[in-house]
This record gives structure tokens, C-alpha cells and sequence, in this order.
């Protein structure tokens, strides 16, 4: 909450110096121009500084930041863009902590409390049959807020942790001593190992996920697996998160080869 309201603060006050200049220039513009009265002027220069702060505002939204095709238009847009992009930078901020603050943390840490004693992805029948009460619509937006809960398929009807975020999980569950991971009821159907998910599952992207899709999915999943994460961590757990990386891998390699053999088709 501090950052964000820090970012909308700084972005504000930047966006009312930027104003401040558009009105001085406007002003000795038209004074300069036209022989107006005072009020006329100050009224003129302020709709014209709005204007043109509403454009900035626009454009920061509407234009790329690496677009640097004509190096001075691009560092004026970046300088003037400062206090548009701090905003947009702090605003949904602001929302995801408005939607922390709303969640049911209860219903959360039991839910990935379980999710941390599973090795295999659960499904949305064994999560709501081990939570009756659990609003799953709900439960499913507030679990996307974490990096780590993957949700598997289009309809998400599957939910899993990444390796790093159920070995943290599991690290402090052991802290806690007051604390016991659940033990999983017992399954419907049997659940296949983790070693038979397919590498679009791996990655949590759809089967017929784009190239650019498959690289972006990749690069978040291997930062979570990279071994300074795990130091302090015992051999297993770091052993387990090698195997992640492996598995991140040969998933990767699998979906971009496929994705670019269809690109040439």
C-alpha cells in the first residue's frame, strides 16, 4: 500500500508541475498575442494546459515506452510522460491491495495449506469437496493475485502451486508448530503423476498457445526455480526445485519447437 500510494502521489505531483508549465507557456503566449484582459487570459491558458495534460495523459497510455524510432521525440515523451505513467503505474496497485483487503483469508490459506501437501494439480470437485463453503468464482480470483497458484486449462477447473511457492509454504508450516498441513481426502479418481503432465500444463499456458505466449509463461515459471531462491533450503527441496527447472525445459523446448513448425505450415 505504501508504494502505491507513493507512486500515485509522485505521479500526481509530476502531472501538476507539467500542468503548472503549460499554463505559464500558454499565458505568455496569449499575452504576447492577443490583448486580452487578465481573466480571459488565465482562463484561455488554463483550458489550453488541460488539454494539452489530457493528451500526455492519452498518449502515455496509447504509446510503448521502448519506442525510440526518433530519439528527441522519444526523451520528451518521456520526460513529460513521468507523472501519467506514475499514475497508471500506482493505480492498480492500488486495486490489488483494495482486493487483498477484501479477500477471505481464511478460505485462502486453507485452500493453498492443501495445495501444498498435494504434488499433483487438484481439481475444483476435490477442493470444493474438502471446503463446501468456498464461493469457487471467488476463491479463483483471489488465488490469481498470488504468482504462484497456476490454474490449468481454459475453464481453470484444475489448481496447482509452482515448486518454490509450495516449498515456501511448506517451510513455514514447519516454523508454525501449531500448524499441520492437511492431509489430501481421499481422490475420486486416480490422479496422474507429475511427471505425466504435458508441457502445456508444465507451463500453465494453453495447448495452442502462441509463440510469444510460451516464451513469457517461461521466463515467470524459471525465475521461480532459480536456485538462489533456495540457499537456505534443505537438499531436497533444492533437489526438487533442479527437477523444476528440468521440467520447465524440456516443456519449453517441446512448445516452441511445435509452435514453430506450425508458424512455417
Amino acid at each position: 500500500m505504501l508504494y502505491a500510494t507513493a507512486t500515485l502521489l509522485g505521479g500526481a505531483f509530476v502531472l501538476t508541475l507539467t500542468f503548472y508549465f503549460l499554463f505559464v507557456a500558454a499565458k505568455v503566449m496569449l499575452l504576447s498575442t492577443f490583448p486580452l484582459s487578465p481573466i480571459l487570459v488565465a482562463v484561455g491558458s488554463t483550458l489550453v494546459a488541460t488539454v494539452l495534460s489530457g493528451l500526455i495523459f492519452a498518449d502515455a497510455i496509447r504509446v510503448r515506452r521502448d519506442d525510440m524510432s526518433f530519439l528527441p521525440g522519444w526523451l520528451l515523451r518521456e520526460y513529460i510522460s513521468i507523472g501519467p505513467r506514475l499514475i497508471l503505474e500506482g493505480w492498480p496497485q492500488v486495486r490489488r491491495v483494495r482486493r487483498f483487503a477484501a479477500m477471505d483469508l481464511e478460505t485462502c490459506a486453507g485452500v493453498l495449506t492443501y495445495l501444498s501437501g498435494k504434488a499433483v494439480p487438484g481439481s475444483r470437485h476435490e477442493v470444493r469437496r474438502r471446503f463446501p463453503d468456498v464461493d469457487w468464482p471467488r476463491l479463483t480470483d483471489e488465488l490469481k493475485l498470488f504468482s504462484g497458484v497456476i490454474f490449468f486449462r481454459p475453464d481453470g477447473l484444475r489448481v496447482s502451486l509452482t515448486t518454490p511457492l509450495r516449498l515456501e509454504l511448506r517451510a513455514l508450516l514447519t516454523l508454525n508448530q501449531s500448524a499441520e498441513i492437511p492431509e489430501a481426502g481421499p481422490e475420486p479418481a486416480p490422479v496422474e503423476p507429475p511427471h505425466k503432465l504435458s508441457p502445456a500444463e508444465i507451463l500453465g499456458v494453453h495447448p495452442t498457445a502462441s509463440l510469444a505466449q510460451i516464451k513469457n509463461a517461461y521466463r515467470t515459471r524459471i525465475k521461480e526455480c532459480h536456485p538462489d531462491r533456495f540457499t537456505g533450503m534443505d537438499e531436497q527441496s533444492r533437489s526438487l526445485a533442479e527437477e523444476c527447472t528440468k521440467s520447465l525445459n524440456a516443456a519449453y523446448e517441446f512448445l516452441t519447437t511445435e509452435a514453430r513448425g506450425q508458424n512455417q505450415t
